[in-house]
C-alpha cells in the first residue's frame, strides 16, 4: 500500500484515534477535506467577499458611514475567480466537504449568504448560490438569534 493509500485508507491509525478520540470525521482523508476548505476560505475566499460584507453589513450595522461601491470596483475580478472555484466545486455536490454539512460549509458561507444584499457577483453562479439558499434553509444558520436575542451570560452559556 502506497503512503497516500494508507493515509486515505479505513485501517491506518491516525484513522482509529480519530474514532477512539470521538472526533466527528469518519476518517483522517475527512479531515484533510475540512482543513482544506478552512484554508481556502481563509487564503483566497474570505480575503474576496469581505470587502463587499464590510462595506454594505459592517459599515451601516455600526454606522461607519454608508457603502462605496467606488470602492469595491477593483474587488470584483477576485470576488468572480474564486466563486467560479467554489461553484465548479459544488457542481453535484449539497455541501462543501465530506458529502455533508461541515464546519467548513459555515465559514464560507459566513459571509457569502449575504451575496445579495452585499452586492458581490453571484448570480450567475448556480451551483454556489443554491449552496448558500440551502445554508439559508437551516433554521439556525437563517436566524441565530430568534425572538430572545443571544443568551445572558450564566444562562447556561460558556461563561455559567
Amino acid at each position: 500500500m502506497t503512503r497516500s493509500a494508507s493515509r486515505c485508507g479505513k485501517s491506518t491509525p491516525r484513522n482509529n484515534l480519530n474514532a477512539e478520540a470521538g472526533s466527528q470525521y469518519r476518517v483522517a482523508a475527512e479531515q484533510v477535506e475540512v482543513l482544506r476548505w478552512l484554508s481556502w476560505c481563509d487564503s483566497h475566499w474570505s480575503p474576496a467577499v469581505s470587502p463587499f460584507y464590510f462595506e454594505y453589513v459592517v459599515k451601516p450595522t455600526f454606522g461607519v458611514g454608508k457603502p462605496d461601491a467606488e470602492v469595491l470596483k477593483d474587488k470584483i475580478e477576485a470576488a468572480r475567480r474564486y466563486a467560479d472555484v467554489l461553484d465548479q466545486h459544488l457542481e453535484g455536490r449539497n455541501y462543501a466537504a465530506c458529502n455533508r454539512l461541515t464546519i467548513a460549509d459555515f465559514q464560507l458561507a459566513s459571509m457569502a449568504s449575504y451575496w445579495k444584499t452585499s452586492a458581490m457577483p453571484f448570480a450567475e453562479y448556480a451551483n454556489l448560490t443554491a449552496w448558500i439558499d440551502r445554508m439559508m434553509r437551516i433554521p439556525a444558520w437563517a436566524d441565530p438569534w430568534p425572538e430572545h436575542g443571544p443568551p445572558a451570560a450564566g444562562a447556561g452559556g460558556p461563561s455559567a
